[in-house]
């Protein structure tokens, strides 16, 4: 599954980690800075919205 890493922390490769940064939050940057202009320009907004497991875990790899 992208973005995710199922390894111990000490695992997690410098090329994984990387990858997971580019996929949650290097993409939504990028989105952000692509439409700037052409929002501003039609007056509208971009909403960026996550998940609430990002705080309390929820997934088989995050535990309890």
């Amino acid at each position: 599954m992208l973005g995710q890493i199922y390894s111990p922390f000490g695992g997690v490769s410098r090329a994984e980690w990387q990858r997971l940064l580019d996929v949650n939050l290097t993409s939504a940057f990028l989105l952000a800075k692509a439409v700037r202009e052409p929002l501003r320009v039609a007056q509208g907004s971009l909403t960026l919205i996550s998940s609430t497991n990002g705080l309390h875990g929820g997934s088989a790899a995050s535990g309890p």
